[in-house]
């Protein structure tokens, strides 16, 4: 039982020693220390490299099995396996800066993308919309704020100048700024309760102990 224990935990207490080596690396200057930081960092990124090629193997596992069973609009996971496949020889051979993988990135990728956020932005809206109800002073206000952004920004409206472009300006840079922060501050306090968790052990999620009470109950 005992070696069972020691077994299950080693991965976090191994984790919890790298972390720390890592974390001293900023606040102290032994070069012992400096040097394992360094050559962590240089690991992580490696094991990040060999995570990216298991995900590539995962991906094209994937659309083949879909391209073999022939399911519904298969021919998606053909063009999908193309592209990659195209892009992954440019890139071996050619370089990522060449013009052809530029081209083929720039026309593939980045029109494509901007459409789906525009079409993600109208069902967004179009939700908000049919779901969002004023009940208070500060969805009154939230509204507000989104009808005069929405307003300000349109080009017909943009383009003439006057109050509602400067207000939409305002509440896209100003306001907009002040809020983002505060969400990345809770955030990183957030991320730095988890890692304090994580490190002394009251974390364990990460160990299966959801799975193994899921499997108990």
């Amino acid at each position: 039982m005992m070696g069972y224990m020691i077994k299950r935990n080693l991965a976090l207490y191994v984790m919890a020693v790298l972390a720390s080596i890592v974390i001293l690396d900023f606040f102290v200057t032994v070069p012992v220390i400096n040097t394992m930081s360094q050559h962590l960092v240089k690991w992580a990124t490696t094991l990040a490299s060999f995570a990216i090629v298991v995900g590539l193997v995962s991906f094209i596992r994937y659309h083949y099995t879909q391209v073999r069973k022939q399911e519904h609009d298969y021919w998606l996971n053909v063009w999908s396996i193309l592209i990659a496949t195209v892009m992954i020889l440019l890139g071996l051979t050619l370089g990522p800066s060449s013009a052809n993988y530029t081209w083929i990135w720039y026309m593939f990728n980045s029109w494509p993308y901007r459409v789906v956020t525009v079409l993600n932005a109208l069902f967004i809206m179009s939700a908000a919309f049919r779901a969002f109800k004023i009940r208070s002073v500060e969805t009154a206000i939230l509204m507000a704020g989104g009808f005069l952004t929405l307003l300000g920004m349109a080009p017909m409206i943009a383009k003439g100048g006057g109050v509602l472009p400067a207000i939409a300006l305002w509440l896209t840079t100003i306001a907009q700024s002040a809020i983002t922060r505060g969400v990345f501050i809770g955030a990183g306090i957030g991320s730095v309760a988890l890692g304090y968790r994580i490190l002394t052990g009251k974390e364990t999620t990460m160990k299966g102990d959801i799975e193994m009470e899921a499997e108990g109950a």
